[in-house]
């Protein structure tokens, strides 16, 4: 009886841990016609702030297509997260955000769904994955 309430545990728990992470597509949030923009903390890990830069990223340019490439290849294993965060690279385009620290194993997105209901996912990434976005 054990056994069989161990396992009916382990069943569960995996079934919870698999209904944790929500698929996004980000055709849905990212108009590949027009620009995002691109702000860039320089002095993020310093006391020392200075004004972000910002740059537009044109739909055309090496960025953007690596970006949404990423994206694409990234629709999956996203977890909710009510908390909020401050970064060094923020990436927006409408209702739509994506952050980023350099160097780190973590990305985080936040955009408004169709229902006008405000989302936010964090997802665990090869660490660096997004530097080129500040290069």
């Amino acid at each position: 009886m054990a056994k069989q309430l161990r396992n009916l545990f382990f069943i569960i728990y995996i079934f919870v841990l698999a209904s944790c992470t929500t698929n996004i597509n980000f055709n849905e949030y990212i108009d590949k016609n027009l620009p995002l923009e691109l702000i860039i903390q320089k002095n993020y890990f310093s006391t020392d702030k200075t004004m972000p830069e910002r740059i537009v990223i044109p739909s055309n340019s090496d960025k953007f297509i690596k970006l949404t490439q990423w994206a694409e290849n990234n629709t999956t294993g996203w977890e909710k997260t009510p908390a909020s965060y401050v970064s060094e690279v923020y990436v927006r385009q409408g209702d739509f955000r994506l952050l980023y620290t350099s160097g780190t194993d973590g990305v985080v997105i936040g955009f408004t769904d169709r229902e006008n209901n405000p989302k936010q996912y964090s997802k665990k990434i090869k660490k660096g994955e997004l530097d080129f976005l500040i290069r």
